[in-house]
């Protein structure tokens, strides 16, 4: 597993977070999200600013996702998670998002 890397912007900015898992069988990815509230969001979840992409390659057996946010909030500060996971077991990635104004 690869990435994300933690990020900091301002309140009304994009961000993007990005993650790349590789296995036999090929993983699936999944994004979560604990915020101050400590709740636990399976991304994208209800939120319409926000969108997961996800997509094969670049290499064999790999798998590639991000999480695109349109504008930061200060809601959007926290940890987020990309899980790889195949039939053989599963890996996290944690990146912190701080979010100023």
């Amino acid at each position: 597993t690869s990435g994300p890397e933690g990020v900091e912007v301002f309140v009304g900015q994009p961000m993007t977070l990005a993650c790349e898992g590789k296995g036999f069988p090929v993983p699936s990815i999944t994004w979560e999200f604990v915020g101050a509230d400590g709740a636990l969001v399976v991304l994208p979840g209800d939120d319409s600013s926000i969108s997961v992409q996800i997509r094969g390659g670049p290499e064999a057996l790999m798998v590639s996702s991000w999480v695109q946010i349109n504008q930061g909030r200060r809601k959007d500060r926290g940890t987020y998670s990309c899980v790889v996971t195949n039939y053989k077991g599963s890996s996290r990635a944690l990146a912190e998002v701080s979010v100023k104004t």
